[in-house]
């Protein structure tokens, strides 16, 4: 089973949900910053926990 398998299936379970960050592994912000910021925004709007 890969890492992706398994985050999606985690996900689900959880009822969360699961982004795959383009050309990142361990250190996602440092990595692919912009990629990060626009998943983390998308994220906070949907729930509507906080305005950004």
């Amino acid at each position: 089973m890969t890492v992706t398998t398994q985050g999606r299936r985690a996900a689900s379970r959880l009822g969360g949900r699961h982004v795959e960050i383009p050309d990142s592994r361990m250190l996602i912000p440092l990595d692919n910053p912009a990629a990060l910021s626009a998943q983390l925004r998308r994220f906070i709007t949907s729930t509507g926990t906080g305005r950004i």
